[in-house]
């Protein structure tokens, strides 16, 4: 399962090389929201410089992202499910016309401590006992 937390840069450690079929491939991700079902693609690079063993991707969660540069915007935390796709594209956001589905998987979305506000009920709380 992969974690994301939003407002941040998330790494991303999968193994897709095996599994790919073109030379060069670009990497499509897309981020299901599990009860909105949502779609949120994004193009990210590999960074890994060991791709014969892992595939390592820097993905960050922004409010206004570039979605060709490793930038997503996953407005609603909780669970997600992803799919990675190879294309030779480097501006391709479709998956239907994506060269192949890599993997697919999990994803939870966290927020930050920013993310979450704190509230005050200001209603009085009395407990009150009968029959003891």
């Amino acid at each position: 399962m992969i974690t994301i937390t939003r407002g941040t840069t998330n790494t991303i450690i999968l193994t897709l090389t095996e599994k790919v079929s073109i030379g060069s491939p670009v990497f499509l991700f897309v981020f299901t929201n599990d009860q909105t079902r949502q779609a949120y693609p994004c193009i990210a690079a590999d960074q890994s410089e060991f791709t014969y063993r892992y595939n390592e991707f820097l993905i960050t969660e922004t409010a206004s992202p570039n979605l060709l540069t490793s930038e997503v915007s996953l407005p609603y935390p909780g669970d997600y499910h992803y799919a990675v796709y190879q294309q030779t594209s480097t501006s391709n956001l479709d998956p239907t016309i994506a060269d192949g589905l890599l993997e697919t998987g999990k994803l939870v979305v966290l927020t930050t401590d920013s993310d979450t506000s704190n509230t005050y009920d200001s209603e009085p709380k009395t407990n009150i006992v009968y029959g003891e």
